[in-house]
Parts: structure tokens; sequence; C-alpha cells
């Protein structure tokens, strides 16, 4: 399918096939460096979940607004929301 059309489009994937081999992206490497501090990094947020007694996986648009944050969206699926 063309980029175009996909809404996760990843650039410098190569040519379309079924699966990739992890260990020519650079994702996957970066995600397996740093496995130690994502399982730490996630742990905190369950304890920190259970201390405050709030569902932080509900949505992540819900966390960052109880973080202070506002967003304006331009685009959905791809294609830019009209003025």
């Amino acid at each position: 399918r063309p980029h175009e059309e996909i809404h996760a489009y990843m650039p410098g994937l190569g040519p379309t096939q079924p699966f990739h081999d992890p260990s020519s992206l650079e994702l996957c490497k970066q995600l397996s460096e740093n496995y130690d501090t994502i399982v730490s990094e996630y742990e905190a947020l369950l304890e920190d979940m259970e201390a405050k007694r709030k569902d932080r996986f509900q949505s992540v648009t819900s966390m960052n607004y109880d973080s202070g944050w506002r967003t304006l969206v331009l685009f959905y699926n791809g294609h830019r929301i009209p003025d």
C-alpha cells in the first residue's frame, strides 16, 4: 500500500515484507538496550497509580491533561483537519 494510506507509516523500513528482522531496526535496538529502564519506569508507574488510586492506563490524553498539558489537534488519521 502507498504510505499515504498507512496511519503508522515508518520511513526507512525498506521494501514491504511480512516481517522485519528486529536487529535491523534502530527502534528495536534502542528498546532492547533500554529494557531495564523501561521496566523500572513501568513499575514506578504502577506504584504511583496504586498510591494515588488512579488508573493511568485509561487514556494517555487524560494523563497529559491532568499534568497541565494542552493540545491542539491538527491532523487526524494522517489528514489535516480543515481550519
